[in-house]
């Protein structure tokens, strides 16, 4: 009996001892994942996934660049007012669209630094509304001139955001099309903004509050709304139900880009704003600040819900007051007037 007890405790020692390696060499395997606030996991204590604060998509390593807004021509008309095709707007990981004079729109592209294509506009003017949501992003700004009033505000220093103006002798950061027309024919790069930043020596990134993402859902119920018009602009998204992203047309011809890709966007907004038409030229006064409605549109569902913009963020909700959670991707927001 001794010796069976003995041999009871060893083998008692010994399972412990193996239940407790076998705990541990488990724990080392599972993937351990942690959130925080910017939505970036950590996996096994050693590899981390981190997400871009714009779309929400993967990116390989923690973002500390600053982000820039590019203000983007869309004239289209017949001959000398055609400012088509554009580049570089695909690559733009939030676009903004707002009307400017003479029934045309521009297009405010918010990018990633190191997601900057070699060639991108039609460079054009900037305006205070533009320079509002900017000022979202602590962006640089990119823009050739403005209107008086916001080139008089960002000369105060009025928005919290680096001015990369072409015409206030920063010429030599842009560049003139030869094939295209002027105004219509201005461009920058990823390469001539890096020589901006490395001269301005900006280090500082965009410290913002960001949108809230999450996966796409395969097996996700939705309603299958095929297109959403936006007759104020001539333009019309169309769903595609495999690809799962809506195209933009526009004169109901395909919006192509200088690539002769297709415009695209995996989520869409309608955002409605107070607009009023302030002078004989045509200019507009925007009010982004307040709330009002906006519908939302993903995997081919429609959202009825509203936007908030408070201490210079602007955050989207449903119906039932819960802030939107977008589909890793890009974003293209429609401004349209509210009435």
């Amino acid at each position: 009996m001794q010796v069976s007890r003995r041999n009871f405790y060893i083998n008692g020692i010994i399972i412990v001892i193996f239940l407790f390696f076998s705990v541990f060499i488990f724990a080392g395997c599972v993937k351990k994942i942690t959130n925080s606030d910017s939505e970036n996991k950590q996996i096994n204590n050693n590899e981390q996934i981190y997400y871009g604060l714009l779309d929400g998509r993967i990116i390989g390593q923690e973002n500390k660049d600053p982000f820039l807004a590019l203000m983007i021509d869309n004239a289209i008309g017949s001959g000398l007012i055609d400012s088509r095709p554009v580049a570089g707007v695909n690559s733009a990981s939030i676009v903004y669209e707002f009307p400017a004079e003479a029934g045309v729109t521009r297009f405010m592209s918010i990018f990633e630094l190191n997601n900057l294509p070699e060639k991108i506009g039609p460079i054009r003017s900037a305006r205070p509304y533009f320079a509002g949501l900017a000022e979202e992003y602590q962006a640089i700004y990119v823009h050739a001139g403005g209107s008086p009033q916001v080139i008089n505000e960002l000369k105060q220093g009025k928005y919290d955001i680096y001015d990369l103006d072409e015409i206030s002798a920063n010429g030599s950061y842009f560049w003139r099309d030869n094939s295209g027309i002027p105004p219509f024919n201005l461009y920058t790069s990823s390469d001539l903004i890096n020589k901006f930043i490395q001269k301005r020596n900006i280090l500082n990134y965009a410290d913002f509050r960001p949108w809230s993402f999450r996966d796409n859902k395969s097996d996700e119920e939705n309603d299958t709304i095929q297109q959403v018009e936006i007759s104020q602009y001539k333009v019309r998204w169309k769903y595609d139900n495999d690809k799962k992203i809506y195209f933009r047309y526009q004169n109901n011809k395909p919006y192509l880009d200088d690539k002769n890709n297709q415009i695209s966007t995996i989520n869409l907004i309608v955002q409605k704003m107070p607009i009023a038409v302030i002078d004989a030229v045509g200019r507009r006064e925007i009010k982004i600040d307040g709330r009002s409605m906006a519908y939302i549109y993903m995997n081919g569902n429609k959202i009825e819900g509203s936007w908030i913009r408070d201490n210079n963020r602007t955050i989207f909700y449903d119906q039932n007051g819960n802030e939107i959670k977008f589909l890793r991707g890009n974003i293209w927001v429609e401004i349209i007037g509210e009435k």
